[in-house]
């Protein structure tokens, strides 16, 4: 930890509130928590109340739950940063090469139902029993019957409206990319849907061939050490076009180039092959 600038991390907290945990101790633990395999907050609450180990490394620090889901979100902005710190350092000290990498993806699952996913006219629908539910509040008033799909309370009834209208502008691009298909490959406008819950969140097929609301991970692995030279997230469906970004990715990450990148049949595109020879990059 002393090696890692975290200075945007302290920054984060300046100017707001009373003085914080300490983010560096904070972060010590969840980087372990995240070695464990624990993943979520309210672990990491729990964890801190039970494990010797947590208590030692964070100097008995004990945050309440609430404090470890804001802390989850607040390295976000500096989280390249952070990384490209630890690759630079590492590329110093001759651990990775940077010349070899393997690109490879996995799809990881959405915060969303694969059981609830609805198409343009039913969101529709659903918008305007919002709109006037939240009258009613407005006014005072119970709504008479709330479904199983809405808000309970008015306070997260005003926030639904918004994943909705995002849901919207997702299923309309979807709707205008499907009309720039051949008229045998367009599919009905009533089979095409989005999820409410993540709509951002492209539809396919995960690992267990299960259809559902994902966004596939890609990582480069630098082939003559363990570490990850280059990661994303994407919002699509298939590994397809993620390559040139991968590789525009690595550089900033490592301050160098990779030279060879080793991938499967469905990266390799035409597309892929001429962007590589221009690069000089060997797929």
């Amino acid at each position: 930890m002393t090696h890692l600038d975290l200075t945007s991390l302290y920054n984060s907290y300046a100017g707001r509130g009373k003085v914080p945990y300490r983010p560096d101790l904070m972060l010590a633990i969840v980087l372990l928590e995240l070695r464990r395999g624990q993943r979520q907050p309210s672990q990491w609450f729990q964890d801190t109340h039970e494990n010797g180990a947590l208590w030692w490394l964070g100097y008995g620090l004990r945050p309440s739950r609430s404090c470890w889901y804001e802390f989850r979100d607040r390295p976000g902005p500096s989280l390249d940063r952070l990384n490209m710190h630890v690759l630079h350092q590492a590329v110093d000290a001759e651990l990775p090469q940077v010349e070899r990498g393997a690109l490879d993806g996995s799809a990881v699952a959405a915060n969303a139902s694969r059981r609830r996913l609805i198409n343009a006219e039913r969101l529709q629908q659903r918008l305007h029993h919002l709109e006037a539910s939240r009258q009613d509040d407005a006014q005072g008033d119970a709504p008479t019957t709330v479904p199983a799909w809405m808000a309970k309370t008015p306070r997260s009834r005003t926030a639904q409206p918004e994943r909705y209208r995002q849901a919207q502008e997702h299923l309309a691009g979807l709707q205008a990319a499907n009309q720039q298909d051949s008229p045998s490959e367009r599919r009905a406008p009533d089979k095409l849907v989005s999820s409410t819950g993540d709509p951002e969140a492209a539809l396919g097929v995960d690992k267990d061939h299960v259809f559902r609301p994902l966004y596939p991970m890609q990582t480069v692995r630098d082939v003559a050490s363990p570490l990850i030279v280059s990661y994303d997230v994407f919002a699509q469906a298939t590994d397809a076009g993620t390559l040139p970004s991968m590789l525009e990715r690595t550089e900033p990450l490592t301050g160098h180039r990779l030279k060879e990148v080793l991938v499967d049949s469905g990266y390799v595109t035409g597309i892929d092959l001429a962007l590589c020879a221009q690069a000089e990059v060997t797929l």
